[in-house]
């Protein structure tokens, strides 16, 4: 009797163990699952939102450069400005060239670093993801930016020509308010570009209060190099064409309705 007790006891021990044993595989399965089979990618998301309203958001898009493999991802926003990047994991510090394009309005070109140890990560968190109007358009008059040689800030005809147009706008419009800003290629000191762009900004604004635009109107931004139109930085990643330092060379401008920008909330 003791006998058939102590294999029964033992049976029931073996079957116990049995189920800890499948438990724990399906445990460490699990486990498995979580680890290597559902971060097989880096999640990269987030929204384009625009500097003037829209009633239907233009299509835009946006590549990823790994500045490491060199390899671009692509990805295009929904009606709603939406996007989001499935891109391979990878230990360590990740870098890349962001760009983004949409029509008549500014594309972006920015250096992102992603935080290490994270598989979802919104991109508004870390750049700022808001597109500039390229063109100003009041009364079916359209206003486009100016141009420079390199180092000058000699305003040119054409320059004059989009200045008239801006006059004329501003003259029929007494209640509108203009941001100005004032850019610079990267060839010389950064220093050097940031006087240049405010010598540039201030020969506008110059020509403009001439023609008896208050100055109370006028907000104006310096950026020198530090916001290029395109991808030309004079850095290792990217050879600078002629064209490419031209874009650069400008004064923007843009319209604010019944208000004058803050300085402090930039262009």
């Amino acid at each position: 009797m003791s006998g058939l007790f102590c294999d029964v006891f033992s049976m029931k021990n073996l079957f116990i163990f049995i189920v800890l044993i499948s438990l724990s595989f399906t445990s460490l399965s699990s486990i498995y699952e979580s680890v290597f089979t559902s971060k097989k990618y880096l999640i990269i998301y987030g929204t384009i939102e625009f500097d003037s309203i829209n009633e239907k958001k233009p299509w835009v898009t946006l590549e990823l450069k790994d500045l490491d493999t060199k390899i671009k991802y692509l990805a295009y926003t929904d009606s709603a400005g939406d996007f989001s990047f499935n891109l391979p994991t990878k230990i360590g510090e990740r870098k890349f060239m962001l760009k983004v394009e949409a029509p008549f309005f500014f594309p972006i070109n920015i250096e992102v670093v992603l935080p290490v140890g994270l598989f979802e990560i919104n991109l508004n968190e870390l750049v700022d993801l808001e597109m500039k109007t390229f063109i100003i358009c009041v009364n079916e008059v359209t206003i486009n930016p100016i141009y420079y040689e390199s180092g000058s800030f000699l305003l040119d005809s054409s320059a004059l020509f989009e200045l008239n147009k801006l006059v004329s706008v501003l003259k029929e419009n007494p209640t509108l308010f203009i941001d100005i800003g004032s850019h610079t290629d990267c060839i010389g000191s950064v220093s050097s570009n940031l006087f240049l762009s405010k010598k540039r900004s201030e020969v506008v604004v110059k020509y403009l209060t001439s023609m008896e635009i208050s100055i109370n109107r006028l907000t104006i931004f310096n950026f020198g190099e530090s916001e290029p139109i395109n991808s030309c930085k004079c850095d290792e990643y990217y050879a600078c064409s002629e064209e490419d330092k031209k874009e650069n060379r400008r004064t923007e401008f843009r319209i604010n309705d019944k208000t004058k920008t803050d300085i402090s909330n930039g262009f």
